[in-house]
């Protein structure tokens, strides 16, 4: 979740994200491919969740 917000934010942290990635899923595709769609969903919420106040920090410095 972390790497698809730091991502959306410019932010890389492939590096050690996929490193973390393949270490808890044991190497497994599937075990990543289950936990994708909550991973991808808790994602999205945060960076909706930080949409208004990023909206306000634009307002503010324009």
């Amino acid at each position: 979740m972390a790497y698809i917000v730091c991502n959306a934010l410019g932010i890389d942290s492939a590096s050690y994200s996929l490193a973390y990635v393949a270490g808890w899923s044991g190497g497994s595709v599937e075990r990543v491919r289950r936990t994708a769609e909550r991973v991808v969903g808790t994602a999205h919420a945060v960076l909706a969740a930080m949409a208004p106040a990023a909206a306000e920090d634009r307002a503010v410095g324009a």
